[in-house]
């Protein structure tokens, strides 16, 4: 088994953030860093504490994701996103979702390592975040149920401890509830994904998850990463819960791990769910003897059908594009960022980062954290192809002092690159980085197209991406020779969607869908929500990817070569339309995969 470094250049993890606190008292450490590893991204929980008389235990949950998609925001879908988080605060228990290394960036244990290390560091930390180290339990779904298993059934073991984050603190848990997770992985039988599933994914998609994670290991270690060898008598109480009709991880997998714990003389209790499927879905069976249901020909029933296949028009890219936002800030942008990635249409060739405006205050407001979310999303979406993701500069664009950052150069190289699909830079934010790559190199200005949503008509009106950087806004615009389409605050304001439907067209799309709603719920104390949110960064998706001619803007020659076009009207039906279709897609496509 061999053992990964701690990053001798960082410490393996850092104090806890301030929190925020909610107006019931909650306080809400988002970020943390319980691990930093060398050659990854850096490992981050977020804990929730409730406010009450005595320092509450904390439950642990783990994601699911077939260890290799899926982050520390998300539930199962057949639960409303933030719900379990909910209701264990409501119950005076503290919570903490926790990130871990994915099967293709390590294989097992690393993930083992990484849910271990959480523990500790909360352990480690429980005096200032106001919790009781000493009641911790731990709970996970699916993948996540698997992982929470064995923390709880190999505690302190040497061998299985890893060298992740904080060392000394006891790994144990006092109590475990494991939905649906892996229990044997020598019974674990292949999900055979339907035909038309399977050709639509690149062959790597086609391995099977628990393959992908004890790829390349000893047979030693692949024992290991069952928990049914692992069950002891001094094992912590464990609550299984497990669908019958589950497919993707039979039911037989709980049963096995309830034997094997009552054999050894724990405490173990199953909770079968009577025609449940993974993720507690329910599966409609046909009864005997009757005709299937055929749907009313009509909108609904055309959308609800899920034929087995279907032919499609074969699409093909007919742009290239740099997607730039200040991903920390309003999550219309990452709604606009899986959009752009979803459509075969427009090619996205790399995603950059800008910082926010100190004067909207929130929790992450750096460049860098920006990008660590967008790639969190790329996680979620998955696919063959994953675009560069690159942080900007940390503060505004000064045109007297040189400099540059990652991402104007990554907008720089695109600009460069010899390719017959034209450029676009997609901006929903700040022009600092397009500021930086057109200072750095102005033959840029002829070699690609800014679409950008931000300004006003209206003299004088306040409009955020314009002012967080003024100063860049007046060194783009004023650029000769660079063409620009401008979605001003008049044009992206009409994109408004009622909260009420918001939630139910994302929440309802899956995992992604979930993922996106998931940063909906706790939007920044600043931003003023009255049953209305504008998706004002979505836009850009009719000039890269569908079509402008049935929105409105007027043209006007810019400077040199350049041509200023400013939208007046949006296609809204079209452009939300298509985002639907695509977001529900996907998650189709994703509920018939491992979790």
């Amino acid at each position: 088994m061999t053992e990964l470094p701690a990053d001798p250049f960082l410490a393996p993890s850092l104090p806890p953030p301030a929190p925020w606190v909610r107006d019931d008292g909650t306080r809400h450490h988002p970020g943390a860093v319980y691990a930093a590893v060398s050659g990854y991204r850096a490992l981050e929980l977020d804990l929730w504490v409730p406010a009450v008389p005595a320092l509450p235990a904390v439950v642990v949950w783990v994601h699911g994701g077939a260890w290799m998609v899926g982050n520390r925001h998300l539930l199962p879908g057949s639960l409303r996103p933030g719900l379990l988080f909910e209701e264990l605060l409501a119950a005076g228990l503290a919570v903490a979702t926790v990130e871990y290394r994915h099967a293709r960036e390590a294989p097992f244990p690393a993930q083992l390592h990484d849910v271990k290390a959480a523990v500790r560091w909360l352990r480690h930390h429980a005096a200032g975040l106001g919790i009781d180290g000493g009641r911790v339990g731990i709970a996970g779904e699916s993948a996540g149920g698997h992982l929470a298993a064995l923390v709880a059934l190999t505690a302190d073991r040497p061998d299985l401890e890893g060298a992740v984050g904080v060392r000394g603190p006891s790994s144990a848990v006092d109590a475990v509830v494991d939905w649906y997770g892996v229990a044997d992985a020598a019974t674990m039988p292949e999900t055979e994904l339907p035909p038309e599933v399977a050709a639509a994914l690149p062959p790597e998609d086609l391995v099977p998850p628990l393959e992908v994670l004890l790829d390349g290991v000893d047979d030693a270690t692949r024992e290991l990463a069952s928990p049914v060898v692992h069950a002891h008598a001094g094992a912590p109480p464990f609550l299984l819960v497990h669908g019958t009709a589950d497919r993707v991880v039979p039911h037989a997998q709980s049963e096995l791990l309830a034997r094997a714990l009552r054999d050894a003389g724990a405490d173990v209790r199953l909770e079968s769910v009577p025609g449940a499927g993974h993720r507690l879905g329910r599966v409609r069976r046909r009864r005997r003897g009757r005709r299937p249901h055929r749907p009313v020909p009509g909108r609904r029933a055309a959308r609800d059908a899920r034929p087995v296949s279907r032919p499609r028009l074969p699409l093909r890219p007919r742009t290239r594009v740099v997607v730039d936002n200040d991903w920390s800030g309003d999550p219309d942008g990452l709604v606009a960022l899986a959009h752009h990635l979803l459509s075969p249409t427009n090619r996205v060739e790399a995603v950059t980062s800008t910082p926010l405006d100190p004067r909207f205050p929130v929790a992450r407001p750096r460049a860098a954290d920006g990008a660590a979310l967008a790639e969190e999303l790329l996680d979620v979406v998955g696919g063959h192809t994953r675009p560069p993701v690159a942080a900007g500069r940390e503060g505004t664009f000064d045109p007297s002092r040189p400099g540059t950052s990652a991402a104007a150069e990554v907008v720089v190289e695109a600009a460069r690159r010899a390719d017959p699909l034209p450029l676009y830079v997609v901006c929903g934010g700040p022009l600092t980085n397009v500021a930086d790559a057109l200072r750095q190199a102005p033959d840029v200005a002829a070699r690609t197209t800014l679409v950008w949503v931000g300004g006003a008509v209206e003299e004088g009106r306040f409009e955020y991406n314009r002012e967080a950087d003024a100063e860049a806004a007046r060194y783009v615009l004023g650029h000769p020779g660079l063409t620009v389409h401008q979605f001003p605050v008049e044009a992206y304001r009409q994109c408004a969607y009622s909260v009420a439907e918001l939630e139910e067209d994302l929440a309802g799309s899956g995992a992604l869908g979930e993922w996106l709603w998931s940063h909906f719920v706790d939007p920044p104390e600043w931003l003023d929500v009255e049953g209305v949110w504008p998706l004002g960064d979505s836009p850009p998706v009719l000039v890269t990817a569908l079509s402008v001619e049935s929105s409105r803007a007027t043209v006007t020659p810019g400077q040199g070569q350049g041509e200023r076009r400013v939208y007046t009207d949006v296609d809204t039906r079209l452009l939300f339309g298509d985002m639907l279709a695509r977001f529900r897609r996907h998650g189709r496509t994703s509920r018939t995969t491992a979790d």
